[in-house]
């Protein structure tokens, strides 16, 4: 797909990150960061995937982490059917705040449907609704939730 902006310039939706993109990237960010801070900065991206087994092995829930310049995105958590409500889903978002923490990241975020059951128990966290998405996942509501550290 592309977008005609002005006679000079066209914008297109790349559909895979090529060499010569990443290389642009590198160059131009260096030198943003210089021009900004004064020297470079280094991306701090790291990601985790939280597994909670029971004495069996058998996985009762995961919950999937990104850190990306110290703050944390949870971009997936899910509990098995049969183990919700028992503690699993507290656990694993103990978990990543426990990371967070000793990590210094500044907030954890992730959003979740509003019409499901767990924007309570996220309240229950004391994590805040800081944002909606109208029309999102098959056409339903979100909500941000986020807690600063």
């Amino acid at each position: 797909m592309k977008f005609n902006i002005n006679m000079n310039n066209k914008i297109i939706i790349a559909k895979r990150n090529t060499a010569k993109i990443k290389k642009f990237e590198e160059k131009e960010w260096k030198l943003a960061n210089i021009e900004r801070y004064g020297r470079v900065r280094i991306a701090r991206k790291k990601s985790y995937k939280l597994v909670s087994n029971d004495k069996n092995g058998d996985i009762l829930g995961i919950i999937d982490l990104l850190i990306d310049n110290n703050i944390a995105y949870i971009t997936n958590l899910i509990v098995s059917s049969k183990h919700r409500r028992k503690g699993v889903g507290k656990d694993l978002i103990q978990s990543v705040e426990k990371i967070a923490k000793k990590n210094n990241y500044t907030k954890i975020t992730f959003e979740t449907e509003e019409n499901w059951t767990a924007p309570k128990f996220y309240k229950k966290m004391n994590y805040k609704i800081t944002g909606k998405h109208k029309n999102h996942y098959f056409g339903t509501s979100c909500l941000i939730f986020t807690k600063f550290l």
